[in-house]
Parts: C-alpha cells; structure tokens; sequence
C-alpha cells in the first residue's frame, strides 16, 4: 500500500482514518468534522446502517460479513469516514475487502445506534433526502426516541 511507506527522510506517512482500527466515539468526530455535504452523509450512513443491520439480522450468512471495497456501489457511496464507522463498528480493512470477523454484540449495537442517531440529526429517513432545512415533518419508518 502506497501509505504505508514512509519516506526516508521525509514525514512519516500517515495512513487513512479506516486503516487502523479506532473507537466508535472517534470514528462518528471524524463524520461529523468530514465536511461532507449533508446528502452525501446521509447516503453513505444509509449504507453503513444497512451493512449493519445485515449482519445483526443474519450474523451466521458469511455474504454480509465482508464488503468489496472495489463494488461500484460500495465506491460511489461510502467516503473514506463512513469506513472509518465500519472499523470501528468491527470490521477489519483486508486489501479489498472490509471483513467482519467478530461475533455481533454491543459493539455492533452501539455503532447502529450511533449510526441512527447521526440519520436523524440529518433530517431522519431517506425520504427526507431532499429537504434541505434542518427540521423535517416526514415520519421516519423506524424512528427512535431520544
């Protein structure tokens, strides 16, 4: 990996947020700060919810335990910290692959909950996408009390 070699008498070289593994807390301040627009942040933490909630709902189907990093789908929504809420929800960057190794528990719980929570601080479920105000009237199918 290109990253990973730092020059010899140059700065060290700083790997990807998603290469190394990171806490959830960590993992959502640097979605947050990631300056990327609102609706690209909600398509990507849609994406991130439902990788989730496959392996939560089906934790024995070895399909929804790895992502190809090189799928066209997977490229075009999931930005560099939505990986990061990957890792840290217990994936593990393999090359092309993210893997989920682990067996589901409260650390997959807890990033689908942060996950969620981040949805709604964005204006709630995909079908408030288009709105552009901060405060949606639209009812979310699965919203969670706060």
């Amino acid at each position: 990996k290109q990253w990973a070699r730092a020059p010899a008498n140059g700065p060290v070289a700083r790997p990807p947020p998603w290469a190394a593994p990171m806490d959830l807390e960590a993992a959502v301040e640097g979605f947050v700060t990631s300056g990327a627009a609102p609706d690209r942040q909600r398509e990507g933490l849609e994406l991130v919810r439902k990788l989730l909630q496959n392996i939560e709902r089906n934790p024995s189907e070895a399909k929804f335990r790895q992502v190809k990093r090189t799928n066209p789908a997977i490229q075009s929504r999931l930005f560099p910290e939505c990986v990061g809420l990957l890792v840290a929800a217990g994936f593990e960057d393999v090359g092309d692959l993210l893997l989920y190794r682990a067996n589901p528990g409260p650390q997959l719980e807890e990033a689908l909950a942060f996950t969620e929570s981040l949805l709604l601080s964005l204006g709630g479920s995909a079908a408030a996408a288009s709105s552009s105000s901060s405060s949606s009237t639209a009812p979310a199918p699965s919203a969670v009390a706060h």
